[in-house]
């Protein structure tokens, strides 16, 4: 698994706690990404389902608000989180974002 750049200051926001945001946080390791990968889950325990959690930063909070234009999510709670990419799995836009838990800002697409 590729390692963390500390001088890379690129950030990938992935919301979610299913096989897809696992995958995808470790995919973007073993592909070389060194920027800082962080997993939003609304529960802890994906923790165990990594290899190698250690170059992954796994937040436990619940996004309220996904700001487009200033790519920002804010967490209920109050704290926010700001990406260079942002990766909503397929399980967190079920639960959240097409039952109107989560409020998208600056986009114009619709849900499917």
């Amino acid at each position: 698994m590729g390692q963390r750049d500390s001088s890379n200051s690129r950030k990938m926001v992935i919301l979610g706690s299913g096989l897809a945001a696992i995958s995808a946080a470790e995919t973007l390791r073993d592909s070389q990404f060194t920027g800082e990968v962080v997993v939003l889950a609304k529960n802890d325990p994906i923790r165990s389902s990594f290899h190698d959690f250690s170059q992954i930063d796994i937040k436990s909070g619940e996004a309220v608000i996904i700001d487009q234009k200033s790519k920002t999510v804010m967490l209920k709670g109050g704290e926010s989180l700001s990406y260079d990419k942002l990766l909503v799995t397929s399980d967190y836009r079920h639960r959240s974002i097409e039952q109107k838990k989560v409020a998208v800002i600056g986009s114009d697409a619709k849900s499917s």
